[in-house]
């Protein structure tokens, strides 16, 4: 058993309390590169000193790769450090991110050559010699035993990513964890930080913004793109606008994210979450952006989403002619009908000859057998036309993500008096919550083909030119 005289404990306690140094000015000297500390990071580090003084609940939301994990990894130490006598807290959502951050905090504090307790270094649960230290864990991991008794607990992205943050049954078993069992560690003059990238109006932070679980928060929010209120804005429509991280992350450069998707912008970059089909397509997109006629010079595809029923309640198939010119996609017909595989199958074949050979032909391919056994099919019914065949997998309204940022910025053409145009609109208007989606499905397909898979992303990367800077303080 470690037994310490108390000369070693009263070393332990007067060394750093006797000169607090700020965690600004710790973050600077302990790792250099890591400085000059940007405005909208000194918003925690402040929030971090508060906690020696005081109890605080806080939540913070800021885009990704905005430097929020180091920096609480460093405020971790520096609080182990200062208050080497209370135990601290990490909590994230899978455990090769908890330990990999347990692992820093602890490298910190032995490299200030704070005196640890040799018998306990694991990598969850380690201390200082006066039994303070860190308990890390991840969501669903087990917390019991120690109390937070006036240290920090940190609750740092407890949501994994897109496909976790849509399933209410993951969103639940965060929240759950959350409050049962890692805020059961939560003792008097202990405090609490509550820090994630909004992925879900219903994520943990949105959650909390409803039911504060008997406590006072403060919710912070550091959009990327804020106008001269601080608050989210677009700039788009909003001349005077600023960048969260100029030095880092321009205004070219958040632009060019935002290409990626309206939904995900407005949620993990301006933590404004909305709910799918509340706002992902509006009419008025459409409207602002018909034409009376077709561009000559363009790239034309001729893009399919498949159903084989004709039973009237269920799905249809659409083949949306869609054009590639000048940056902008132009859409010269609609195709749509609720036939059964023959019909469809002739219905293509007849759209095709229609259209002309300049026209390339997209087809879906589903990702299992019947997929497999569809391709040679179709490649021997479009013989002599150019065809691609595309395996879709995720959620639509993932898939539609790119294809609704151009939308937005008024690059999505119809052509004005088109009787297909009504019906048009009206699917992308409550896409996904109704249960059509064949047209969106059609038009996300051929933005995907005329831009090319992956070309969407390359390109934002290219214009945020971020090369290796700062790489290791960006999660």
């Amino acid at each position: 058993m470690l037994t310490t005289t108390r000369a070693e404990r009263r070393e332990a306690l007067d060394r750093y309390q006797n000169d607090a140094e700020p965690l600004a000015d710790f973050i600077a000297r302990v790792t250099p590169k890591y400085t000059p500390l940007p405005a909208h990071l000194k918003i925690v580090t402040d929030l971090i000193e508060e906690t020696r003084h005081r109890s605080v609940y806080a939540t913070i939301s800021m885009p990704p790769r905005g430097g929020k994990t180091e920096t609480l990894a460093h405020g971790l130490a520096w609080r182990t450090l200062m208050d080497p006598a209370c135990l601290n807290f990490y909590a994230t959502f899978g455990d090769d991110l908890t330990q990999q951050t347990s692992r820093r905090v602890r490298s910190i504090v032995r490299a200030e050559g704070c005196a640890m307790d040799d018998e306990r270094q694991s990598i969850n649960d380690w201390r200082t010699i006066l039994q303070g230290g860190l308990r890390a864990t991840s969501v669903g991991g087990a917390v019991t035993g120690s109390g937070c008794n006036s240290g920090l607990m940190v609750a740092d992205d407890l949501v994994k990513g897109r496909e976790f943050a849509e399933s209410k049954l993951n969103r639940d078993r965060a929240w759950d964890w959350l409050r049962d069992d890692y805020m059961s560690r939560l003792e008097p003059g202990a405090s609490m930080i509550v820090n994630m990238t909004r992925w879900n109006e219903d994520d943990v932070i949105g959650r909390l913004m409803h039911d504060p679980l008997g406590l006072k928060w403060r919710h912070i929010e550091i959009p990327a793109i804020s106008g001269p209120d601080g608050q989210p804005a677009d700039e788009r429509n909003d001349a005077d606008v600023v960048s969260y991280w100029p030095a880092v992350y321009n205004l070219e450069a958040l632009k060019a994210i935002r290409m990626r998707g309206e939904y995900g912008w407005w949620s993990l970059y301006q933590q404004r979450p909305s709910p799918r089909g509340g706002g992902m397509f509006k009419g008025q997109w459409f409207a602002d952006a018909l034409v009376n006629i077709m561009p000559t010079r363009a790239r034309w595809v001729r893009s399919w989403d498949l159903a084989a029923s004709t039973e009237s309640d269920s799905a249809y198939t659409a083949g949306a002619l869609v054009g590639l010119a000048d940056n902008a996609l132009y859409v010269a017909d609609m195709q749509r009908g609720q036939w059964g595989a023959d019909v469809r199958d002739r219905k293509i074949l007849e759209t095709a000859q229609l259209d002309g050979k300049h026209v390339e032909i997209r087809l879906p391919q589903d990702p299992g057998q019947a997929g497999k056994s569809q391709k040679p099919h179709f490649a021997k019914l479009l013989h002599g036309y150019k065809v691609s065949f595309e395996i879709e997998s995720g959620a639509k309204d993932v898939r539609a993500d790119p294809y609704a940022s151009q939308c937005a910025a008024g690059n999505v053409h119809l052509l004005r008096g088109a009787p297909w145009v009504r019906d048009f609109v009206g699917e992308h208007e409550s896409f996904p919550a109704a249960k059509l989606k064949d047209q969106v499905d059609a038009m996300s397909g051929a933005y995907g083909l005329l831009i090319g898979s992956g070309s969407a992303v390359d390109q934002a990367r290219k214009l945020a030119g971020l090369g290796g800077l700062l790489s290791g303080m960006r999660r």
